[in-house]
């Protein structure tokens, strides 16, 4: 029943360009193996192979009844602490880190709790490069001093021109660049798929498992729990271990230090010039190599290949946005796994966004980590604003040019809008009336104040009084000055003199106002006169007011009114062309009389019924 594919005698031979394979002769089986073809004739065909010498060895384990051909499977069972609990288990003596392996204990040790004198360090012999590990030597020698043309082994892709020195980075081109091949990973429970095993484990456990499945990393010290091992040991080195217990990694340029290496790399682009992309078709570059591969897949990609939603017309050509749309569009929070904050009515379908909302409005601030800039005095309650501060005001170049202009910013929103506003001259316009605006978020918001008939309308209530808005920024506001008490409000003060408010901005142009010398201010010239402010919204204020190409005029639909402030063409529809039944009247608690305008009615509470202490 075995017969090779070879009729003549086999004889081993290196030059011999093929292996020799054996087939089956009731099916189309082949295989380079005897020993899997009479496993396939057994298991397949129920007969047994003419030979029966030779019978294939299975691996048991001796505490349960697993059983299985492969030795490696085998091991890893014979391994793992959830198949044998009473398993031999190494426990690190100074943290919660435990292994089943004796060399990644040791490898735990040396990286995490020795010391630099007492580590066995492995020299390098043609340069000052010193490991803690040989296999770390090993791998500084491969890719450091190995002659890439005779020494080192590059791999190549079958497909392209790509080639490299590690397998790893091939597997991974592969999958990103020549996805026909690739093998998806997908979520049974939604549309969510991967090329990479471990992140639908993530996606599984962060999207799909609830608090009761899930398993727990716990904090011996305090109430902290997280899903993740590395979470948790980065939340005991930054929350309870002491300075002398941390490994601190230092610049050797400046005197700062941190916990995290990833941080330390990231400062160390502070003292180095900005390695700049170009592109190689148009004037476009950037620091970062990513916006470069997003830059040449919008602009310059001739294949039409789209990611389209199957619910609405949006289509995006990167797979993780049109995720994103049908997580925050199509799916409601019944069928979605939602975050709630245990403080208020707040509810998010992403963690992170929980986690900022608790921090920006539930932590005081002797309860926050404070992320420090180390070039100024300035610190952010999150790491992403710090890097957006360090991006906008240290970084030694502008990242984003404008390609038409030349005008050079610190952001990339900044560059969108730049193009929006002065190139493209995209104009979207309000069904409804004449207004047009160049920003989606403008329509949007006008539409909403302007045209949505009242059932549609989502109106935010004050609870403490009648007081209702369109914009929640609006109720806050209000909370803020009609019913907060002092001990209650977030001060924004002033350091020099006594001036405190409770907008920041306002601080801040208080602080230009009144204590900045004339020459530490940075101006904002007119272009058509002598006009300079302090201020961006002065200098626009004043072309606005003073200079007819830059005037914006409101006019009345009905007559000939015009003006130059949107609020004064509101009150004169109010005063002259709407009914009584057809106006918002704000009204008196405490009498009959009624006012069109909010400033009106604050002005009759003051006068009638204004409380006046005795003595006054």
């Amino acid at each position: 029943m075995l017969r090779p594919q070879h009729t003549s005698p086999l004889t081993f031979n290196c030059a011999q360009s093929t292996l020799e394979s054996y087939t089956c002769s009731t099916c189309d089986f082949r295989t380079n193996f005897n020993v899997l073809l009479r496993q396939h004739i057994e298991r397949s065909h129920g007969t047994t192979p003419e030979s029966t010498a030779y019978s294939i060895r299975t691996f048991k384990c001796k505490k349960c009844e697993f059983e299985t051909y492969f030795p490696l499977k085998w091991l890893k069972h014979a391994t793992d602490s959830s198949k044998h609990p009473d398993q031999k288990r190494f426990n690190c003596d100074y943290c919660p880190y435990s292994t089943n392996y004796k060399n990644t204990f040791q490898q735990h040790n040396i990286f995490k709790h020795k010391k630099d004198d007492e580590i066995k360090w492995f020299q390098c012999d043609e340069c000052p490069y010193k490991a803690k590990t040989k296999a770390l030597h090993r791998k500084h020698k491969k890719n450091m001093h190995l002659n890439k043309s005779k020494d080192l082994k590059e791999f190549q892709c079958d497909k392209c021109s790509f080639k490299t020195d590690h397998v790893g980075y091939l597997k991974r081109h592969q999958h990103y660049k020549h996805p026909n091949d690739t093998k998806w990973f997908e979520c049974d429970k939604c549309s969510f798929r991967t090329k990479v095993d471990h992140c639908l484990k993530t996606h599984l456990l962060t999207k799909h498992t609830s608090e009761n499945e899930t398993k727990l990393y716990s904090c011996e010290q305090c109430a902290y729990t997280t899903n993740f091992r590395r979470q948790l040991n980065e939340h005991t080195v930054n929350t309870h271990k002491t300075e002398s217990e941390v490994r601190w990694y230092k610049c050797d340029k400046c005197e700062y230090r941190t916990k995290v290496k990833t941080e330390i790399k990231q400062h160390k682009l502070s003292h180095v010039k900005p390695q700049q992309f170009k592109c190689d078709e148009c004037s476009f570059k950037t620091q970062y190599l990513g916006y470069m591969r997003m830059h040449k897949l919008y602009k310059h990609t001739i294949e039409d290949k789209w990611f389209e939603c199957a619910q609405c017309a949006f289509k995006t050509r990167v797979g993780h946005f049109l995720q994103t749309h049908i997580m925050t569009i199509h799916k409601s929070d019944e069928d979605s796994k939602t975050f709630a904050c245990e403080y208020c009515p707040y509810v998010s379908k992403y963690r992170t966004c929980l986690r900022q909302h608790v921090i920006y409005k539930h932590k005081a601030d002797d309860e926050i980590k404070w992320f420090e800039c180390d070039q100024c005095p300035y610190k952010a309650k999150t790491k992403s604003i710090l890097k957006q501060h360090f991006q906008s005001k240290h970084l030694l170049l502008p990242q984003f040019d404008c390609e038409k202009c030349g005008a050079k910013f610190k952001s990339k929103h900044q560059l969108y809008y730049h193009m929006k506003v002065k190139h493209e001259n995209v104009v979207l316009t309000c069904d409804h009336c004449p207004f047009s605006t160049n920003r989606k978020y403008n329509l949007k918001k006008h539409i909403a104040e302007n045209h949505l008939p009242p059932t549609e309308v989502q109106w935010f209530e004050c609870e403490l009084c009648p007081y209702k808005t369109k914009r929640k920024t609006y109720l806050n506001a209000h909370k803020m000055t009609k019913h907060a008490i002092d001990d209650d409000i977030n001060w924004h003060r002033c350091e020099v003199c006594g001036y405190q408010t409770t907008r920041k901005d306002d601080l801040r142009s208080h602080t230009i106002n009144k204590h900045v010398p004339e020459e530490h201010i940075k101006w904002y010239e007119c272009d058509l006169c002598s006009y300079k402010a302090k201020q961006k919204w002065g200098l626009q204020q004043h072309k606005r007011n003073k200079h007819a190409q830059y005037m914006k005029c409101f006019e009345c639909d009905q007559c000939s009114f015009v003006t130059k402030c949107k609020t004064y063409l509101k009150l004169h529809k109010n005063n002259k062309h709407l009914g009584d039944d057809e106006i918002q009247w704000y009204l008196c608690e405490e009498c009959a009389y009624r006012s069109k305008t909010m400033s009106g009615l604050r002005g009759h509470q003051l006068r009638k019924h204004a409380k006046v202490d005795e003595g006054c």
